[in-house]
């Protein structure tokens, strides 16, 4: 068992080392990357997954449901949290709320189930990012635009993965637009991976003690909202 975890563990360790090496070495701007991957590529990797011959999207509403319900309940809980410690809501409660289904959750479900981990996989981190670009964004700036966060890329692109899933018995994308737009969305992962690496040369202990009751909490709040709403925890 230990073996199989420190497989499924290592190469995620390994892309984010060589990330922070090169950019420890070659210090590169990453914004142009960092923008398309979030703008084009992760909402391709998206589009692809729900379109994926191997996804139905009725099979996956119970994981879909229990996500966005561990999301919200953890933000409930974060939030009480955060009063008691008296910190800012709109800068701990996010982050507890959201965690990174993306960079780490997506490599992590394709080395540790395969190619059949990866659409529930996504689907998950459309249902995180989706929560994150509009509840997220308001709990952060209260007067974000709707219209603005409407036309988020990730909103944009779960909207039309949905669509897409739904309209499969009638409409389905020809083959080769499939294979471009699932051509760049295998590119998320080690791109995500990769940039991850390179930005944590950055990181900085300064705010320490406040990064250790995060990643306390954060687990723990999703672990108690998850034991309160199922009856084998009572």
């Amino acid at each position: 068992m230990l073996a199989r975890i420190v497989s499924i563990i290592t190469p995620v360790i390994l892309i984010i080392l060589v990330g922070w090496l090169y950019g420890r070495k070659a210090h590169p701007d990453m914004a142009g990357i960092n923008r398309a991957t979030l703008d084009v590529i992760a909402p391709l990797l998206v589009v692809s997954a729900f379109v994926s011959k191997d996804f139905v999207l009725a099979d996956q509403l119970v994981l879909l449901a229990c996500a966005i319900a561990v999301v919200l309940g953890s933000g409930v809980l974060a939030w009480i949290v955060a009063r008691a410690l008296r910190v800012d809501p709109r800068t701990f409660v996010p982050p507890m709320m959201f965690n990174n289904c993306g960079n780490m959750g997506l490599p992590l479900s394709v080395f540790a189930f395969g190619p059949a981990g990866l659409a529930p996989a996504v689907a998950l981190f459309a249902a995180s990012n989706l929560m994150h670009f509009t509840i997220g964004m308001k709990i952060v700036n209260r007067h974000a635009s709707i219209a603005q966060i409407a036309r988020n890329p990730m909103v944009l692109a779960t909207v039309a993965g949905v669509g897409l899933s739904l309209a499969r018995p009638w409409f389905a994308l020809p083959e080769p637009v499939y294979q471009s737009i699932k051509l760049l969305g295998d590119a998320t992962v080690p791109l995500m991976l990769f940039a991850l690496g390179v930005r944590m040369k950055d990181v900085s202990l300064r705010n320490w003690g406040m990064g250790l009751v995060g990643a306390v909490a954060c687990p723990l709040t999703g672990i108690a909202w998850r034991c309160r709403s199922h009856t084998g925890c009572r």
